[in-house]
């Protein structure tokens, strides 16, 4: 790596983001879950984003 102006972007993927399986408990029913709440869950979970701007100095 170069020094140089950086963009760093980290993805959090943890059971509060991004995890399926605490969502598919909480929207689980007696009935159990059918298409529409899988996609729903689906589109849910996403991994949380965090962005920094960093000078790296060192090679």
């Amino acid at each position: 790596m170069h020094k140089g102006n950086y963009q760093i972007r980290m993805f959090r993927f943890d059971n509060e983001n991004g995890g399926l399986y605490r969502n598919w408990r909480k929207l689980s029913s007696y009935y159990g879950i059918d298409n529409e709440i899988i996609d729903y869950i689906l589109h849910l979970s996403r991994p949380a984003i965090e962005m920094v701007d960093e000078y790296i100095e060192d090679e």
